[in-house]
């Protein structure tokens, strides 16, 4: 089996790309990537390390724009639970209804880092598998990227 500059298998280093994704080490990713694109020969490995900062990079900025929504619903629903009298004397219709619509939004949006976090992990622990077990990521977008800008 083919050996990395550093010892470690090649099915291994590529899986460890992901773990260290899944591991929340987005600059230790980075590191480990740069380290394969200076140093390393395998043209597989390579693209692996690609393929793993595209994909902790996308997954990275899905959590951010989530988080986003997730700050500007808990602001607008905090600012009108905390003027809700200003809403109960203008007689909204189902009002009760619509401020515990409000209060239910926002403890599921105050979850929403947590949970994109747990998807996260859960992509890369699978990803990370897949590539110790040098089956094809399968990700076509990702592999248009690669093909597109790497010069084998």
């Amino acid at each position: 089996m083919e050996k990395s500059k550093l010892g470690i298998s090649i099915p291994l280093f590529s899986a460890l790309l992901f773990f260290l994704g899944a591991a929340g080490g987005v600059l230790a990713v980075i590191i480990a990537v740069g380290y394969v694109l200076f140093l390393e020969e395998n043209v597989n490995l390579k693209k692996t390390a690609v393929k793993a900062l595209i994909i902790v990079i996308t997954l990275g900025i899905v959590t951010i724009l989530t988080n986003w929504f997730s700050a500007s619903i808990a602001m607008v629903s905090t600012v009108i639970l905390n003027n809700s009298r200003m809403f109960i004397t203008l007689e909204i219709p189902n009002n009760n209804g619509f401020i515990m619509f409000l209060t239910n939004l926002q403890f599921i949006s105050n979850y929403s880092y947590y949970i994109m976090r747990i998807i996260e992990a859960l992509i890369l622990v699978i990803l990370g598998f897949r590539a110790y077990k040098q089956k094809e990521i399968g990700l076509k977008w990702v592999d248009r990227i690669i093909e597109k800008h790497f010069d084998s």
